[in-house]
Parts: C-alpha cells; structure tokens; sequence
C-alpha cells in the first residue's frame, strides 16, 4: 500500500513537470489535449490530474484554467490543498461567478458542511488583488451571506490573523457576523 501510495506521488509529480514542460515550449496543442484528458475523468480526479491543475495555476494560465472548470467536477478533487490553491486563485484571478458555482457546489456536496467551504471562501477573499483588509473582510461576509453559510471558528481565526498581520487601522468593528 505504501509502495502504490509513493508511485501515485510520483506519477502526479511526473504530471506536474510535463504540464510545465509543455507551457514552457508553448505548446498549445499538447497543452490543450492534456487538459481535455482532465475533464473527461468521470470518477475522480486523480492525482496526475490535480498535479496537472498546480502547474496551470503557477503559470496563470487563465484561458486553460477557465475552460476546465467548466467541464470538471470540482467535488471529486480529493487535495484540501489544492482546493485551498483553487480558491485563492479564483480570487486574484477575480472570477467570482466561478468561484460561487464552486463553493456552492462543495457546500452541496457536504465536504465537511460548511466549515471547509468557509475556509475556501477566506482563501478567496484575503487573495483578491488591491482589496483593504476591510473590504476582504466585508467581500468574506458577503459571500457567506450569500451562501447561507456560517463562518467557521477556524476561518475566523484565520480572518483575525489576517487583519493583525495587515498593518490596517480598523476605524471601527469589522467583523458583523
């Protein structure tokens, strides 16, 4: 078991390197075919397949990265990690309409009810270019408004670590909820 677990890392590491090889000597044919073979998966997504997503959202490949979450089912990404990548990403990306189809679809999915979800939603906020911690603050409300989603304590903590790591005087309370 062990043994399979260490292939599998390799093997995703292996993808990882061909997607950045690919991206380097622009090759948009391969890239694109790569990226074909990401969403055609039914079941889950395998390791290769999130490691193939990393390099994308290293290189910002926006074009690419839009395309698949159309077409991939983000509930059958097994990586918190990467799913904490995606959300951050969808926010200094400003893709906010994909990043509530996400977060809504991950709440319907139950992963963890809302409490994972609520960390996704801190990722996404806190990463938005140009935004005061305030108005991170206010966007991480919003959305859980929106959602109909508690905040977790942990997203929470994060948020105040956030805001104290800022260097932003607060003019009065921040956090409504």
């Amino acid at each position: 078991m062990l043994l399979e677990m260490q292939i599998l890392m390799l093997l995703g590491k292996i993808g990882y390197y061909e997607m950045l090889l690919w991206i380097q000597v622009d090759d948009e044919e391969k890239i694109h075919e790569i990226c074909s073979t990401i969403g055609e998966s039914k079941t889950s997504s395998s390791i290769l397949q999130e490691n193939y997503l990393v390099a994308l959202f290293e290189k910002e490949r926006k074009e690419n990265l839009r395309r698949l979450f159309e077409i991939i089912d983000i509930t059958k990404v097994s990586s918190p990690h990467l799913l904490t990548k995606i959300s951050g990403y969808l926010g200094s990306s400003l893709l906010e309409s994909i990043a509530i189809k996400f977060f809504r679809e991950l709440r319907k999915c139950g992963k963890d009810g809302g409490e994972t979800v609520s960390s996704f939603i801190f990722s996404y906020a806190t990463c938005i270019p140009n935004l005061t911690a305030k108005d991170a603050v206010l966007k991480f409300e919003k959305l859980h408004k929106e959602l109909d989603i508690k905040p977790s304590s942990t997203s929470y903590t994060k948020l105040i670590t956030y805001l104290y790591e800022s260097n932003e005087v607060a003019t009065g309370p921040l956090l409504s909820m």
